[in-house]
């Protein structure tokens, strides 16, 4: 037998950092409930690189062209892996529409960009409103090559879609971050981008949205019930949660979830791995990426290496691939020396949730009173906050130039 609540108005499914910054969003005009795992590390946002990082990036590798493909499949990209049972049973469609999409994906990265920058600075207005203690650091990113020919071809790539980086040779990446190794040939430096621990961003905004008054429920939605074309209320833990609205906002999950009220989400998980190394007392300037592979270093103020990266396709109930948290020591290793004589305290692993064009799903579904607000790939942290003041303008029926773009009518939704 259910129990049901009293009715809110807006039910938000997912406590990662976007569900979170939703809330807060939407706060100060509607009553909101949040329903979130109890269990904080299972969130994708646990394991983030912690980057702010609107100057450089896609959403997701390229993986579309049919070479790359082939590279992945025969398991020659040591960080894109994909599980050979997920593209017999599962991938083929999703392998299908990525190759239709890959085109649009290009097109994309100056959409995202814009909304970054405006996430960017809504996101450290948040932090520094509200005090949260969360060891935010504005002090650029700096992307670092040892091989020349990856260097030079990067720049190229990234300055058809940026205009001009800030290109740094070997011996200015290694005055601005002298941690690195000897053998680094060049870096860009991203002197707008920032970092903050977002684990304790995502446990300073629980804590906030409780102060303010939001009942945060620990739990799972387990299926909806409907009304022609609305979601009357969502069911879990033996409760049933009535609401007006609903926003889901659940990452690499979103499509099994939805998949109850026969919704068809093209939500695919890119699933990614964390270590976070002993403590040591030298102490990073800035974060580091490893630019061959894609990998983000950066350093608790504890003085832990927090080393993230790999870009895996699978399903998000699949097991590890312990060997991938070694590979993230060992690539690490390259960029940084020190890295090779530390052990690892903590290892974890997370589905981040991506679409076949690069932009994430935030807006109305064929429910006229669900919004979806996923699918941001690697980019969660940094489009965090711009996701939560869209779906305020949804709600509020404002005009947003971002709503046409993002909108999951586009997968005819």
């Amino acid at each position: 037998m259910l129990l049901k609540m009293e009715k809110t108005e807006v039910l938000i499914i997912g406590g990662g950092i976007v569900g979170l910054l939703t809330a807060y969003m939407l706060n100060k005009n509607y009553n909101v409930i949040l329903i979130s795992d109890g269990n904080l590390k299972k969130a994708a946002s646990w394991g983030n690189a912690g980057l702010i990082a609107p100057s450089f990036g896609a959403p997701m590798p390229n993986i579309f062209g049919f070479s790359s493909l082939i590279r992945i499949i025969l398991g020659l990209n040591k960080v894109i892996k994909l599980r050979f049972v997920f593209l017999l049973k599962k991938f083929y469609p999703d392998m299908v529409m990525l190759i239709k999409f890959k085109d649009k994906l290009v097109n994309s990265l100056n959409i995202i960009r814009e909304m970054a920058l405006e996430s960017a600075k809504l996101t450290e207005k948040i932090i520094i409103e509200e005090k949260l203690d969360v060891d935010f650091k504005r002090t650029g990113i700096l992307e670092v090559y040892i091989n020349k020919a990856n260097f030079e071809e990067d720049i190229k790539e990234i300055e058809k879609y940026l205009g001009k980086v800030n290109v740094r040779s070997a011996s200015e990446c290694i005055e601005e971050e002298p941690l690195l190794k000897r053998n680094i040939y060049g870096g860009i430096f991203y002197e707008d981008d920032s970092w903050l621990d977002p684990a304790k961003l995502m446990i300073s905004l629980r804590n906030l949205l409780t102060r303010k008054g939001i009942k945060i429920v620990n739990g799972n939605v387990k299926s909806f019930r409907t009304l022609k074309d609305k979601v009357i209320s969502a069911k879990l833990n033996g409760e049933e949660i009535l609401a007006d609205n609903f926003v889901v906002a659940c990452g690499a999950y979103t499509p099994k979830l939805l998949a109850n009220i026969n919704l068809k989400i093209p939500i695919f998980a890119g699933r990614g791995y964390t270590v976070l190394t002993n403590p040591i007392l030298k102490k990073l300037r800035k974060p580091v990426i490893c630019g061959e592979y894609r990998i983000a270093i950066s350093q608790r103020v504890q003085g832990n290496f927090k080393i993230s990266g790999i870009f895996e396709l699978t399903k998000p109930e699949d097991k590890e691939d312990k060997s991938l948290y070694n590979l993230l020591k060992e690539k690490s290793s390259l960029y940084i020396d020190t890295i090779s004589e530390l052990n690892l305290e903590e290892r974890w692993m997370g589905s981040r949730p991506c679409t076949p064009d690069g932009l994430p799903l935030v807006g109305y579904t064929t429910y006229k009173n669900l919004i979806i607000a996923s699918g941001h790939c690697r980019l969660g942290l940094t489009l965090a906050a711009i996701t939560g003041k869209i779906v305020k303008e949804l709600l509020e029926d404002k005009e947003s130039k971002f709503f046409n773009l993002l909108s999951p009518s586009r997968f005819k939704l």
